[in-house]
């Protein structure tokens, strides 16, 4: 009888490990599909400067745009660069909160200029700031992008160009 016993004991023990382990199995890959994040989409700061830096005041002096003395109303045209880049899973349209806008807000400052400088994407490079293209006279602190699909791995760099109340250092 001890040879039953034992073989049926072996029996339990070994089917109780392999049901734990098929346990512990199911509740890691639902862990995994429920809590894993399949977007990295990333919006990056690149660098900034001054389009023109005056160290010192000088009495003559102008600089003007748009027959305004940025100088004299202490402004400054900055030029900033980001990077937008979609390092997960495919974003597509409706993914996006069709009620809210998708862009950057530079706050006080005004929007003079939006320039794609590269994206490994034909697609990007020719939708993603058409809207602000199309009006290039309009008063905004916004770059608002148009919702297209950003698929896994694409890449856009592009340049801001700002009049901006003149920051001190």
């Amino acid at each position: 009888m001890s040879n039953d016993s034992n073989s049926v004991m072996k029996t339990i023990v070994s089917g109780s490990a392999w049901s734990f382990i098929g346990v512990i199995l199911a509740a890691s890959f639902f862990y995994w599909q429920e809590y894993r994040n399949p977007f990295d989409f990333r919006i990056e700061l690149i660098d900034e400067f001054k389009l023109i830096e005056v160290k010192e005041k000088i009495s003559d002096l102008k600089v003007i745009y748009k027959n305004e003395d940025i100088l004299e109303n202490e402004k400054e045209i900055k030029v900033i660069r980001f990077r937008i880049s979609n390092l997960g899973d495919t974003i597509l349209q409706t993914y996006y909160d069709q009620l809210e806008p998708f862009g950057i807000d530079f706050g006080k400052a005004k929007v003079l200029n939006v320039e794609t400088i590269s994206s490994n994407s034909d697609d990007l490079r020719r939708k993603l700031i058409k809207n602000f293209l199309a009006d290039p006279e309009k008063d905004t602190s916004q770059v608002l992008f148009s919702k297209v699909i950003f698929e896994s791995g694409d890449t856009i760099l592009f340049k801001v160009t700002l009049l901006q109340v003149a920051s001190e250092e």
